[in-house]
């Protein structure tokens, strides 16, 4: 369960030109078939086992809520009666900031404001932006290293201002600077190389402070792109000042539009699909009688999942939007190249070289591309999963599916159970993918330090426990039916959790 969470949305203005007369309508921020059909498993004989940033825009301005766990801060000595609060803005290509700037002389009505912060900004040389890539400002088109980009945020009132991410990218072979300064306290200048977004975080900064500046430099004729800036404060127990925000509707996702691939298959219930499973067998009866059932499908290759995932993987409560595996991000569910999210693979693809392929590449079509363990996640908890195992807590190589702020970078929402998620994924791939005679079996165990690690994953006794404690969700069965549009079959154990138990019951 979420303890101190906080309701917050991602704003993000759909046109809004610099120092406008009124504030702009919001749009949405959050902040990537040639078919086979094949037989992926064969019934040999059982080997030894014991759940969102894009720069898509939406056509509507009304929302739902989402919330975000506040991060566990102590209260600054003095200000003990003072309230946390968290801001929190990712920057889109919709945010047009005029080059002509917008100063500090500028009447607080007519400036552009994002999540209740009104922003302040200097005139550039050249001010733009790029799809998918945030806030774009310089470029190799116009000088930029003879002069500074300044931007500023303020809340209107003093608040105390404990820590500030900032996520930042510069474009090939750009080298950018930046320093912040928050009222009397100023940090050291920061260079960033990176061309993939990367989080810089200021801790500790304690400084009481009505705004914030940040100050930009090129290095070189080269762009630099501002993607996100997180702030963790506390407030006047007095103050209004409010960062609740909303996650904007956006329009379904329909299979066969906007890029998203048509599906093959007519959904059939599940009593329809199991008639012929006898639901009492126990131990590997049931495992190869499963397997006999689910392991002809149409396999995807790796680049089609792009254009899969969004649609299996939305929210039902949030059309429109991917629900991000472990950290439940709402994802605009549109492939952006990666920025935004990643396909992450629940049974690390480390730990599935079953047959020598190795990670797959864009045009794989085999175990690694199964759409059942490929899950929408944002880039920096993908990261962080890497090829770890699951358990209680993450440590070395084992994870907890339910990530927080102190293991990943960034902004993120921080919520949901994504624990019996994980479960029930691992139990379907150890059951689609039983070895043939050109591959290896897929392994589930506690004894993972004496197991083949290119085919082991666990703690199965763990995940076990999981599928009880997170039961199926709307979410799960949604995705399954979905996956089974696309694919051809099914997850027994979102259908009937119960099997897991009766499959490892020896």
């Amino acid at each position: 369960m979420i303890k101190n969470s906080l309701t917050i949305t991602l704003f993000s203005l759909l046109s809004l030109g610099a120092c406008q007369s009124t504030n702009s309508s919001l749009s949405n921020s959050s902040t990537t078939v040639s078919d086979t059909t094949t037989s992926l498993s064969s019934t040999s004989s059982s080997s030894s086992a014991t759940s969102s940033s894009s720069s898509a825009t939406s056509s509507s301005s009304s929302a739902t809520s989402s919330t975000v766990t506040l991060p566990d801060i102590e209260k600054p000595t003095g200000y003990e009666d003072w309230i946390q609060k968290k801001y929190t803005y990712t920057f889109t290509s919709e945010d047009i900031l005029d080059k002509n700037g917008c100063p500090e002389t500028t009447p607080v009505e007519n400036r552009p404001t994002f999540n209740n912060v009104n922003y302040t900004f200097s005139s550039l040389p050249y001010s733009s932006y790029g799809a998918g890539k945030g806030l774009q400002f310089g470029s190799n088109k116009s000088p930029v290293t003879d002069a500074d980009f300044i931007l500023s945020g303020h809340f209107g009132e003093d608040v105390y201002v404990k820590n500030i991410t900032v996520v930042l990218s510069v474009a090939s072979s750009g080298r950018g600077a930046f320093t912040l300064n928050v009222g009397d306290t100023t940090k050291d200048t920061i260079k960033f190389t990176n061309t993939s977004p990367d989080s810089y975080v200021f801790e500790n900064i304690d400084s009481v402070s009505e705004s914030f500046d940040f100050t930009f430099r090129s290095e070189v004729k080269k762009a630099m792109y501002l993607y996100s800036i997180d702030i963790d404060l506390f407030v006047n127990p007095d103050s209004e000042l409010d960062f609740s925000f909303e996650v904007p509707e956006r329009d379904p996702v329909v299979p066969g539009k906007n890029d998203i691939l048509s599906t093959k298959y007519t959904l059939v219930d599940k009593e329809e699909y199991y008639k012929d499973i006898d639901m009492d067998l126990t131990g590997n009866d049931l495992r190869l009688e499963l397997n006999e059932l689910i392991k002809t499908i149409t396999v995807y290759s790796y680049d089609q999942a792009r254009y899969t995932i969004p649609y299996t993987d939305e929210n039902p409560s949030k059309p429109g939007y991917i629900y991000g595996l472990y950290d439940g991000d709402d994802i605009v569910a549109k492939w952006d190249g990666g920025t935004s999210w990643n396909r992450e693979h629940v049974w690390a693809c480390a730990h599935m070289n079953i047959d020598g392929s190795g990670r797959p590449d864009g045009n794989t079509k085999n175990h690694t591309t199964d759409l059942h363990n490929l899950r929408g996640c944002s880039k920096d908890t993908n990261e962080f999963h890497s090829d770890k195992y699951y358990d209680y807590v993450s440590s070395g190589d084992y994870m907890f599916p339910n990530v927080t702020s102190n293991e990943v970078k960034g902004i993120h929402n921080f919520v949901g159970d994504h624990r019996g998620d994980v479960a029930r994924t691992l139990f379907y791939m150890y059951t689609m993918y039983m070895g043939t005679s050109a591959s290896k079996a897929l392994i589930l165990t506690d004894d993972i330090a004496n197991s083949d690690s290119t085919c082991t994953m666990g703690k199965l006794s763990v995940l076990l426990e999981w599928n009880k404690e997170d039961p199926v969700d709307e979410f799960e069965i949604q995705r399954n039916n979905r996956v089974f549009e696309y694919q051809g079959n099914r997850n027994p154990f979102i259908d009937y959790p119960e099997l897991a138990d009766q499959l490892f019951q020896a």
